[in-house]
């Protein structure tokens, strides 16, 4: 649907309450499997692995007894089968109680969703209680009409009863329905348990909804309602224009050759034998024709006829009214609709899974449900500004109708907007892909209803991509039928972007609205990012860890980050359970990134949902319909293992502090790593998993002289350590050894004394004494007072030991790295610096305990270099060098009078 309303809805019904669902639970795990190769056949692993986890789903194995398989094929694209499953109780369908489980071709679980309702299984499952309605099924179908605000003139009848253990009956409701109603019974849960229901398939008379709707066969309750609408050579505006403003009409040649698997026999077959069936916009895939007055029945003559040799070339003319264009306007949406069959074919939206065609040619799936494309509906009648997607279930064809639009003069045709068409077939993909191609019903959640314009809008993007767009270029939708250039914002809150300062959506905004569109931002915003992140990759982001794979304009064959974005997204889609949340359909995405690439973009997808507020963290309120989300910005450990120091190189003495990130060592609590020195030295070191999950930490000291296995590491400058732990799973399912290195290297220090300047010339004199107690530290920051990270130490008491030499008021810094340090004291109470300037001291050497001898010196008003030497400034110093040269010795006091307030050593 392109856009909607609030209360009742544009056409006149009363807001039917939506149904209600069971608890799901989805399972995955991102960056590897459930669990691991196997022979057996798919669907034996799959019921295998579901009793064996039942209590992770909150069931027991009796629970799993009653079931039917809905749906169960191979995608195409990754070979991974997927199987769909609906309980059953007392012999009926349990509906929304699903379970979608897909197995790798190898035999692992990839992932596991099931929504069965608990505690259902009878006892006896061969002797069921026959069903005993106190409703019949045509009084169910006017109380449904009597909910949904329908003055009913003339009373539902019954039209044939099928029968069978769930009654099946075909109903006729002429003042209800355009079309026969479907019924049976069926089991709808609820909060309490399940109830007894009718479950009615009514086809509104206006078109404009196709409701799955239950009602308490017990008490006459409307208990549940889902909207199965999604609203919102051809000479034609060919791909990728978008619409008029792209550009002029080309006269496209047997473009169905471009995707010959996916319409092997043309746009115009259906028997599967070369040669047309229909010279009109009539085919295997699409029936468009316009329909103005709202019957969805084609308009006498409004099926443009290529002759025999399939050339439809209409008059078109932007100054005229749509009506005025019919005929373009029915070919420039069957040219569309095929194309984007051809297009989404090759993306595993095939026979099997559930696309729309009359004859699915032997590839599985159920045919006669090829796509009826309607133009111009109800521009006769008072329809407009809108387009919507009605998509029943497999084998029932699905509706597509596109509106005039009003807002300008002349009118202007959605039939022209290809990013309508597109974003209206998608509802079609998303609806059939999720859930399984027999539930049609899979997309009705607060959460997942919003996705569903999400992805519509997402494949409108991408399907109508160029070369010369750009990340950061903003993307509106719908503008032209609003008026707008082709650089307007369109019809959403926010054009697309990558850049968050013209798009700032995020998952915390579904707090704001639960709108369908509004939420379908939040969603399409978010795999608009991921195509652009891997199309450009690192070069657009420096956070993102891969290069691009740039951008492929062959939309059925390329190999470019948006060809790779559209197949995620699409076997995300049949990887995700039924009514998934916003964080579902993520890890869906991730485990479909698992099966097409073996993880290979686990950090990008991560990286993506995490800036827009889907992080590890987030939340998603506990169900699809809960609107209580909660937005986290943070990223989850990797499943590939890894290894990391606390520095980069360590000195002899060091405590060398070990972390290791490893998803699937989640909830271990500590691991062992082994540390081994090229000397000969191997220790064992125990971490703990106290970070985080799957993150621990852990310590081992170094020393020479030490031994093995005594708990610390022997080492000596010039040394190299390595940690190593066996992983048993790499995240491509096979195990790796992780190592790490880090080296052992000479240290430099910085050092000095402290003392009693009684004469106040800035030089110690005989009898002036040092100065025990005073704070000295390394101003790492330049701020002027010592901070908390900051080293600091206190000026030394004569050590009694050393008889001969008077230590008081010394210090000492070790086992620096080369850098810049400012020195720094903190005056004790009572003293005050004897000096007027700061000035530098820039040492370029190692500096040990020794004599101050041969410095180069530069001498300047601010900074000294000084340059190969030692510098232990305790002794007698000479006086300050007036120009530069090599001096024996260096006061590096400022002049008489003045102690120096701050020292900047370079080593």
């Amino acid at each position: 649907m392109l856009s909607s309303t609030s209360g009742a809805d544009e056409h006149g019904h009363e807001a039917l309450s939506p149904v209600y669902l069971p608890a799901m639970e989805f399972a995955s795990n991102p960056g590897g499997f459930l669990s691991g190769p196997s022979s057996a056949d798919p669907l034996d692993i799959a019921i295998g692995y579901l009793r064996s986890h039942a209590g992770d789903f909150g069931l027991t194995n009796q629970d799993l007894t009653q079931f039917i398989v809905s749906d169960m094929y191979v995608s195409s694209t990754t070979g991974i089968t997927n199987i769909y499953l609906s309980q059953m109780y007392n012999g009926l369908e349990v509906l929304n109680a699903d379970i979608n489980i897909s197995v790798m071709p190898g035999g692992q679980v990839l992932t596991a969703g099931s929504s069965f309702v608990g505690g259902l299984a009878l006892n006896d499952f061969a002797n069921p209680t026959v069903p005993q309605p106190s409703l019949t099924a045509v009084e169910a179908l006017g109380i449904f009409g009597g909910n949904a605000g329908i003055d009913v003139n003339d009373a539902p009848s019954v039209v044939e009863y099928i029968g069978g253990w769930d009654q099946s009956t075909l109903l006729t409701a002429p003042g209800i329905a355009r079309a026969d109603v479907p019924a049976r019974l069926v089991y709808l849960p609820t909060p309490t348990g399940v109830e007894l229901s009718w479950n009615l398939w009514v086809q509104t008379i206006d078109g404009a909804h196709w409701y799955d709707a239950s009602v308490s066969a017990t008490t006459g309750e409307l208990v549940g309602v889902a909207d199965w609408a999604s609203h919102a050579s051809y000479n034609v505006f060919a791909a990728p224009k978008e619409s008029p403003l792209d550009g002029g009409r080309t006269v496209e040649v047997d473009p169905h050759l471009a995707a010959s698997n996916a319409s092997p026999f043309g746009w115009h077959d259906t028997d599967g034998v070369a040669g047309a069936e229909f010279t009109v916009t009539r085919g295997n895939n699409v029936n468009a024709y316009a329909d103005r007055n709202n019957d969805d029945i084609p308009d006498a003559g409004s099926q443009p006829d290529g002759g025999a040799g399939l050339v439809f070339d209409n008059p078109f003319s932007t100054a005229d009214q749509p009506v005025d264009y019919q005929d373009f306007a029915v070919t420039n949406l069957f040219y569309w609709n095929n194309i984007i069959h051809d297009w989404h074919y090759q993306y595993g939206f095939d026979e099997a899974s559930g696309n729309f065609q009359v004859n699915n040619y032997g590839n599985g799936g159920l045919g006669g449900d090829a796509l009826e494309a309607q133009a111009q509906d109800g521009a006769d009648v008072g329809d407009s500004n809108n387009a919507n997607m009605l998509t029943p279930p497999d084998g029932t064809a699905p509706r597509m109708q596109m509106y005039e639009f009003t807002l300008t003069s002349p009118r202007r045709d959605s039939d022209l907007d290809a990013g309508i068409i597109i974003h209206e077939y998608g509802h079609g993909v998303s609806n059939r892909l999720t859930g399984g191609p027999s539930n049609s019903s899979a997309l009705n959640a607060l959460q997942s209803g919003g996705m569903g314009e999400g992805w519509s809008d997402l494949h409108a993007l991408i399907f109508t991509q160029v070369g010369t767009d750009a990340a950061n270029d903003a993307r509106g939708m719908g503008t032209y039928v609003l008026g707008e250039p082709a650089n307007g914002p369109g019809i959403r809150t926010y054009p697309y972007s990558y850049d968050m300062s013209i798009n700032p959506h995020t998952y915390g905004d579904f707090q704001v609205s639960s709108e369908v569109h509004y939420t379908g931002e939040i969603w399409a915003s978010t795999l608009w990012d991921l195509n652009w992140a891997l199309i450009d990759g690192n070069s657009l982001d420096p956070n993102l860890p891969n290069a691009g794979l740039g951008f492929d304009s062959d939309l059925l064959y390329g190999t470019g980050g948006n060809n790779l974005a559209m197949q995620l997204i699409m076997e995300g889609m049949k990887l995700q359970p039924a009514n998934p949340s916003f964080l579902d359909a993520r890890d869906a995405i991730l485990a479909a990134d698992q099966a097409l690439t073996g993880g290979a973009n686990y950090v990008t997808i991560w990286t993506v949902f995490a800036r827009r507020g889907m992080g590890v963290s987030a939340d998603d309120g506990g169900s699809a319909n809960s609107s209580n989300v909660t937005e986290a910005f943070d990223l989850p450990v990797s499943p590939k293992g890894s290894i990391e120091f606390d520095r980069p190189e360590y000195y002899v003495g060091n405590t060398v502090n070990i972390s290791v990130e490893d998803a699937h060592l989640i909830g271990l609590g500590s691991l062992v790593v082994t540390v081994t020195s090229t000397n000969g030295d191997t220790e064992n070191v125990t971490l703990f998993e106290v970070v985080g999950p799957g993150q621990f930490l852990g310590s081992i000291n170094s020393r020479s002289g030490a031994v093995a296995a005594d708990g610390f590491i022997n080492a000596a400058i010039g040394d190299t350590i390595s940690v190593t732990y066996n992983d048993t799973d790499d995240g491509t399912g096979n195990p790796a050894v992780v190592t790490a290195t880090a080296d052992f290297v000479d240290t430099d220090s910085i050092s000095g004394r402290v003392w009693r300047d009684d004469n106040l010339n800035s030089l110690r004199d005989a009898g002036e004494p040092g100065l025990a107690g005073v704070t000295i530290y390394l101003d790492l920051n330049d701020n002027g007072m010592l901070d908390g990270a900051e080293p600091s130490t206190v000026s030394m008491t004569d050590d009694l030991g050393t008889p001969g030499v008077d230590e008081t008021g010394y210090y000492e810094f070790l086992n620096l790295a080369a850098g810049r340090y400012i020195v720094r004291e903190i005056l004790p109470a009572g003293f005050d610096l004897t000096f007027p300037r700061d000035y530098n001291i820039i040492a370029n050497g190692d500096f040990e305990t020794g004599t101050l001898a041969g410095w180069d010196v530069a001498a300047t008003t601010g900074d000294w270099v000084v340059n190969d030497g030692t510098f232990d400034p305790d002794g007698t110093r000479g006086p300050i060098p007036a120009i530069a040269g090599n001096y024996d010795a260096l006061n590096y006091q400022s002049g008489p009078g003045h102690q120096i307030l701050s020292q900047t050593f370079v080593v």
